[in-house]
């Protein structure tokens, strides 16, 4: 299994609106996300920053898949018009970006040794 962490961040005064829309997910796009790999997905907000959690077998594949479907680049459409590019904050001109996963409590046994050489 594989988790990625993604960071966006909204335009002031957009996050009622991004709520607003979340709370109202289309059903159709609900069915895509499952469909192409995804079976966990997490999203949190601290102010104007939204941390998204996606949980997949091969997220690469999954990410893949889901770009080329329409409904996710509907709704993509929608949610873009609320973010704003940080360069200061993200380094980068993207509005979505891919967090390095650095530790993970399962790459550990029981006892608290670690089951294979950590990635850093």
């Amino acid at each position: 299994m594989q988790v990625i962490c993604e960071l966006i961040q909204l335009k002031p005064g957009k996050e009622k609106e991004y709520i607003n829309l979340h709370n109202n997910t289309w059903p159709e796009l609900i069915k895509e996300i499952r469909r192409v790999g995804f079976i966990e997905e997490y999203i949190f907000m601290f102010g104007q920053l939204i941390i998204i959690i996606l949980k997949s077998k091969n997220v690469v594949e999954s990410k893949n898949k889901l770009a080329k479907a329409g409904v996710y680049n509907r709704w993509t459409k929608i949610v873009q018009s609320m973010l704003i590019f940080d360069k200061e904050l993200f380094q980068s001109n993207k509005t979505i970006i891919d967090l390095k996963p650095i530790w993970n409590l399962n790459d550990f046994d029981k006892e608290g040794k670690p089951k294979t050489a950590c990635n850093n």
